[in-house]
């Protein structure tokens, strides 16, 4: 035991150990800029060699204060310097192992007693037997980490649900690929309002809104909604609560839609309803299709 105490506080001892934390530190700092904090976190920060090594460090610089020694006034800045170290570093565990981070939004002139954790958490709700459940488990997923957890959600029953890890994606769009099996259909709408473009996408069954206006994909239910419906026929219809003004690309030839009645759906068309203060065009129609998460 003496031989293992005097080689961690040797100071070739302390030569090594900085050389590692140097080393450490700069590579954390290298992967939060080409990955992010938590894979730094999760490989580095809060991993349990780094806190072997700062547990050692620890050790260490108790032991150059014995082997040095500094506990005499005309050396005060040796000891002073060892003993920073340490402080930091048992500071530094505290606030590890029992301290917490977060936020606190304080409005001038109110009181606030909570803060909201800075430490991300996986929720679970789950259904048995209509009765509720629900847990929460706090987890750091990394770019480039193993991100596996497997846990078991206990019911009044005693019968257990079963949560398991499967993948983790940041960054990422969703796309739509046709061909899919037991997939669905799609609309995809490019929406101009104001000089800007945005893209609306219309599951079949869906109504969603777009600046104040509403569209209907085979959905009768809003009855102030522009209706759009497909057909045996595989064409696509539309009726609106008001006129819609159309102009064909690219010969901008005008045209008129009336209230209420059916009219063709095509791509190469611009529609405009009217004091809707938008226009569209049908951009994308897909059969069959499936949704999949592609990097950005």
């Amino acid at each position: 035991m003496k031989k293992i105490i005097k080689l961690v506080t040797s100071s070739k001892a302390t030569l090594v150990l900085l050389l590692i934390f140097t080393i450490a530190i700069a590579a954390g700092t290298f992967i939060e800029e080409i990955y992010d904090i938590t894979t730094a976190k999760l490989l580095i920060y809060n991993a349990t060699w780094f806190e072997i090594v700062l547990f050692l460090l620890v050790i260490n610089f108790i032991g150059s204060i014995k082997r040095y020694n500094l506990l005499r006034l005309e050396r005060l800045p040796g000891l002073l310097f060892h003993s920073a170290f340490i402080v930091i570093i048992i500071g530094s565990g505290v606030t590890r192992y029992f301290g917490y981070e977060g936020n606190m939004h304080i409005r001038q002139g109110e009181t606030v007693d909570y803060i909201t954790s800075s430490q991300p958490y996986l929720s679970i709700n789950a259904n048995v037997d209509n009765q509720d459940y629900y847990t929460a488990k706090p987890v750091l997923f990394g770019a480039i980490t193993d991100n596996s957890f497997d846990f078991d959600l206990a019911t009044k029953d005693s019968e257990e649900v079963n949560i398991q890890y499967k993948d983790h994606l940041k960054n990422v769009v969703e796309t739509y690929e046709e061909g899919i099996q037991d997939g669905f259909n799609l609309l995809e709408l490019k929406i101009q309002v104001e000089g800007h473009e945005d893209v609306l996408e219309i599951k079949d069954g869906e109504i969603k809104e777009s600046h104040g206006f509403f569209i209907a994909y085979n959905n009768p239910e809003a009855s102030d909604a522009l209706k759009i419906t497909g057909r045996e026929d595989g064409k696509l219809y539309l009726s609106a609560p008001v006129p819609i003004i159309t102009s064909k690309i690219p010969e901008m030839s005008l045209g008129k839609i009336e209230k209420d009645s059916t009219a063709e759906l095509r791509t190469g068309v611009v529609y405009e309803p009217e004091n809707s203060g938008i226009a569209f065009i049908l951009s994308r129609q897909l059969k069959n299709a499936g949704s999949k998460y592609v990097p950005q």
